[in-house]
């Protein structure tokens, strides 16, 4: 077996369920990070369209009156100047301002959905294409939760995928399909 999820187990025998309880544990915690800082982006995206897609009237409200607290100098008059340009811009094309910003922001959205659903992949230790595209979309700064918070849970989430026995959990999870009777483990 080479170590890859989707070979062909070199021993037909079932993978001892001991190991795999080591192996969920291991993943529990990186894969619930990676759900929390999905989560987290999903709520900074949600903050940020506020201004960005529905009120852009409101941005340049709260830019005026971060300028009007400025001393009066060249500084001011010139932020009051920048200030004045965008609006103009704004203005100009609003539509395309709007369209523009739903579309970065809702992209952003894909990828912490994506990220969350690759952590909760993880967690459950099912699915290891699914869990390392999570990891891998948590690793790229900016692309989830806010700023590069993602980046220490992605390396985590790698490492862990990258383990043979968590590649091999994974594969005996995929190949062995529903227990019986699901509640089997609870009776013992």
């Amino acid at each position: 077996m080479s170590g890859y999820p989707g070979d062909a187990p070199d021993d037909p025998r079932p993978a001892d369920p001991r190991d795999l309880e080591r192996v969920r544990a291991a993943a529990q915690a990186p894969g619930v990070f990676l759900v929390v800082n999905a989560l987290l982006g999903l709520v900074v995206l949600g903050l940020l369209s506020g201004p960005l897609v529905f009120d852009p009237d409101a941005m340049v409200a709260f830019f005026k009156g971060q300028v009007a607290k400025q001393p009066p100098g060249p500084e001011r008059q010139e932020l009051e100047q920048k200030v004045a340009e965008f609006e103009a811009a704004l203005n100009q094309d609003r539509d395309g301002y709007v369209r523009q910003n739903a579309l970065l922001l809702g992209g952003g959205a894909a990828l912490d959905l994506l990220a969350a659903a690759g952590g909760v992949a993880l967690a459950r230790v099912s699915g290891y294409r699914l869990a390392m595209a999570g990891t891998l979309v948590s690793l790229v700064p900016f692309a989830t939760g806010c700023c590069v918070t993602g980046i220490p849970f992605g390396l985590w989430g790698l490492i862990v995928l990258a383990r043979p026995e968590t590649k091999a959990a994974f594969a005996a999870r995929r190949t062995a399909g529903p227990p019986a009777d699901p509640d089997a483990h609870y009776l013992r």
